[in-house]
């Protein structure tokens, strides 16, 4: 495993194919980082790797970086983000997704056995102990002014920036906000923050 993951900030997307979440299409995201000056773009759909080879193909047009993987969530919750290191981190990914798919298992809360994919936990469900050289903490804009010190004494080696640039217009982040009420099957006005 390359040991070395450090893309300073990981800019991240979700297309439509986060089902009842994103709303662009693979080419109009890419075509958005391009526009952004963004040279290094992962991909991480919800709970699936539908979109990896329109990305990658949409990555090589736009001369853009790509880097693949899934953001896995139970419900709301955001358990963790899985980035392949190599084609064997891709099937590595898959067949985990797959195994639980297919059981009808909810996705762990911790996570071992993984040789070829880097785990980045959100600050708040990161698992206790140190973390393996696989592993990572993921920072937003937001999180950071809230646990920005205790994450640096703690894991200095280990933090990455996250960015996210899943939508463009706000009648974008209005359509993405309409399918979590629908995926809640609740009013709009009923929505939280954190759905």
């Amino acid at each position: 495993m390359n040991k070395s993951f450090n893309p300073g900030i990981l800019y991240t997307c979700k297309t439509y194919y986060s089902l009842l979440y994103g709303t662009m299409g693979v080419e109009k995201i890419v075509e958005r980082a391009a526009e952004l000056g963004i040279n290094t773009l992962a991909l991480t759909d919800i709970n699936n790797t539908t979109a990896v080879f329109d990305f990658l193909k949409a990555c090589r047009k736009h001369n853009i970086k790509s880097i693949v993987g899934t953001e896995c969530r139970r419900n709301d919750r955001l358990l963790y983000t899985l980035i392949a290191a190599s084609h064997e981190g891709l099937r590595e990914i898959n067949e985990f997704l797959s195994v639980h798919n297919l059981a009808k298992e909810n996705l762990p809360e911790a996570l071992a056995g993984f040789n070829h994919v880097f785990v980045l936990y959100p600050p708040n469900t990161k698992p206790a102990g140190k973390l393996a050289e696989n592993e990572f903490i993921a920072v937003t804009p937001s999180e950071l002014s809230k646990t920005g010190y205790r994450l640096y004494r703690h894991h200095a080696n280990q933090l990455i920036a996250s960015m996210s640039i899943t939508f463009h217009h706000a009648s974008e982040y209005n359509l993405h906000k309409h399918l979590r009420a629908i995926d809640h099957n609740i009013l709009l006005s009923q929505l939280s923050p954190g759905m």
